[in-house]
């Protein structure tokens, strides 16, 4: 028993180490799961084949609709400029010296919005960078801000969350993501501030040190020292020495304006527009959940050993995604061969948003 709690444990531990190490989770977890295996006793080819691998297909074919969906929704976000335009309308609001209020509330109103938590670091980095870089606030506390509005509150305690993590205990107790409203919205406020509280305290602590964003952090110059001592004990390294301190110097100096020739993200008409998507998620999701899917006959879900209890919070998520891919698609509707031409990250993002853009009926003309 002990034993095999140790190797839980520990397999747990390895699966962070090799998750920020950056192996694929793809790889990481069958081994992280051989670990315990071991630890526990228990045959390891059969738990493996017929306990793991099972259990494996099954989570991927209940929730990869959700993370498709929810992939397709930030990278539209990103692609039509509302992501953005929600970074400014917030910063307008809690005034531009506050950006760390903004960052956490942008995250967390993108994550509320059915945005992936896993593709809303990668939407809100570029943007809490600026804010950052505007109200010059060292920059090491983007991760924290970030991690704050997207992890905490919004993913698991308030009401509607339309993340997995919300969804599969309610999978398993048979509930939905509204269920017990009163002590989510409690627990989640209290979240907020007490993680408000410790990042304006970390804030204040570097600020009163002199740091500044643009101060190199401490995992940079660890960097920066690696490949110092690389460069100076490799062969070249009277040819290379020179250049060995610009990296470390580079961070001090302002980032680069963007291209001229490169194209502007698409503008929405006012700054409400961006908000609609992200209503329109929350209200199929609450309409779904509490008005049409029990007006519904459900009786076949009997022949498919299932019940409403057990898919309604799934269901009700992925038409809610649906409809707000949808929306941005129609707030877009001039715009769409520049949303399917936008490609600011790689030819995989440009397949997925011609992809989407080709169910909304648009062809690229050859």
């Amino acid at each position: 028993m002990i034993l095999g709690l140790f190797g839980i444990l520990l397999s747990l531990a390895l699966l962070i180490t090799l998750a920020y190490r950056g192996m694929t989770i793809i790889i990481a977890a069958p081994l992280c799961a051989l670990v315990a295996m071991l630890f526990s006793g228990a045959p390891v080819l059969v738990n493996y084949t017929d306990t793991f691998m099972p259990a494996l297909a099954d989570f991927i074919g209940q929730y990869f609709p959700l993370f498709l969906t929810g992939a397709i929704f930030g990278k539209l976000m990103t692609v039509s400029g509302y992501a953005t335009d929600l970074a400014a309308s917030i910063t307008r609001w809690v005034g531009p010296k506050r950006a760390m209020l903004a960052t956490v509330l942008t995250t967390a109103l993108l994550t509320y919005g059915g945005i992936s938590v896993f593709v809303v670091v990668f939407v809100m980095f570029p943007l809490a960078r600026e804010l950052f870089r505007q109200a010059g606030i060292p920059r090491r506390l983007i991760p924290g801000a970030i991690a704050h509005g997207m992890l905490t509150f919004t993913m698991t305690a308030l009401p509607g969350s339309p993340q997995v993590q919300n969804i599969i205990p309610g999978q398993a107790f048979e509930t939905n993501t509204f269920a017990a409203p009163g002590v989510g919205i409690l627990g989640g406020t209290v979240i907020f501030i007490l993680g408000m509280l410790w990042l304006e305290g970390r804030k204040r602590r570097l600020l009163a040190a002199g740091e500044t964003f643009w101060d190199p952090t401490a995992a940079e110059r660890k960097v920066d020292a690696a490949e110092a001592r690389a460069q100076s004990d490799g062969p070249g390294a009277a040819a290379v020495g020179s250049a060995a301190p610009a990296r470390s110097t580079q961070s001090t100096q302002p980032a680069a304006q963007p291209d001229a020739g490169q194209q502007p993200a698409l503008r929405p008409p006012n700054h409400l527009v961006p908000f609609i998507p992200i209503l329109m998620v929350f209200a199929i999701n609450f309409g779904c959940t509490v008005l049409v899917f029990p007006a519904m006959d459900w009786g076949h879900l009997d022949d498919y050993e299932t019940s409403l209890g057990e898919r309604s919070g799934v269901w009700a998520v992925l038409c809610a995604m649906l409809g707000a891919i949808l929306s941005i698609l129609m707030l877009n509707l001039r715009n769409l061969r520049r949303l399917r031409g936008a490609d600011p990250s790689g030819p995989g993002n440009r397949r997925l948003l011609s992809l989407t853009c080709w169910f909304a009926g648009v062809r690229r003309r050859r």
